[in-house]
């Protein structure tokens, strides 16, 4: 073998794992944990519920079947699966037993980030094979995007934001009154609005709770969640605090709005 065709094949080969690692990294930004719903077991015991409940007896069918079938489902914020959909059929008889065993599954588990009302559209697919009945060899699953609810001084909003989050860019989101007074301007914000929890106060509890949330495009709070807490009650009292916040100056990244991810301290100190 020639000297040129094995450094063009190794150039080939480490091309290929560069992009590799590319798309794993991408992927895993795309789907944060604490907003992703899980199966009981996750991701493969789903699949293998599919696989042992689909069975399609061959006498039943008038023609050979194989192949692969995408379908889509919604997981409700209670975690309950609607709105099953075949996109693309192989017969309506396997149709029908797959819609059957997606909606036959167990409640799927909330996501970390239970602050807010979540909706996750998943879409997935399944390889059938004759064996000698139909049978699914293998499933594959992953979101596509998820309907959320922001809470605004407005009141309520329905929003989808994309799966993927920014930790810094080149503007960071600021609280509304912007510039270098923006952090005080919380600050304040949150010592007005703090409710110092009575039973944190006869327990002589203090400390610190920090905050993950993210700041849409538009400026508002979506998802806040507790990145580290302390007590319970002072817990939630900073996820109040944190959700009806004001609108914010949204992050921007090459001149264009983005949703970024956003951490505060909500600091609990007896007087």
């Amino acid at each position: 073998m020639k000297k040129t065709d094995v450094s063009s094949r190794l150039l080939r080969l480490l091309t290929g794992i560069v992009l590799t690692l590319a798309f794993h990294n991408i992927s895993a930004q795309e789907v944060p944990d604490f907003l992703r719903p899980s199966y009981p077991g996750g991701d493969t015991a789903f699949c293998r519920h599919l696989m042992d409940k689909f069975r399609v007896p061959a006498r039943m069918l008038t023609r050979a079947v194989t192949g692969t079938t995408r379908f889509r489902f919604v997981v409700s914020p209670e975690g309950h699966l609607s709105r099953i959909h075949i996109i693309n059929s192989l017969h309506p008889k396997c149709d029908r037993e797959l819609g059957k065993a997606i909606a036959s599954a167990q409640p799927w588990n909330r996501p970390q980030a239970q602050t807010d009302t979540l909706s996750c559209i998943f879409e997935g697919s399944a390889t059938i094979v004759p064996s000698p009945d139909l049978r699914i060899k293998s499933v594959h699953i992953h979101p596509l995007r998820r309907a959320a609810i922001a809470y605004t001084e407005a009141g309520r909003r329905i929003d989808s934001l994309q799966l993927y989050r920014t930790l810094m860019v080149e503007k960071m989101p600021q609280f509304p009154s912007g510039g270098e007074e923006s952090f005080f301007a919380m600050q304040r914000y949150i010592d007005e609005s703090l409710y110092f929890p009575p039973t944190a106060i006869f327990s002589c509890v203090s400390g610190r709770t920090i905050v993950n949330f993210i700041v849409d495009a538009e400026g508002f709070i979506l998802y806040p969640h507790i990145a580290k807490g302390f007590d319970k009650v002072c817990d939630a009292e900073a996820i109040r605090i944190v959700r009806f916040m004001p609108r914010w100056i949204p992050g921007e990244e090459d001149g264009a709005k983005v949703p970024v991810m956003y951490t505060i301290p909500v600091n609990f100190r007896l007087p």
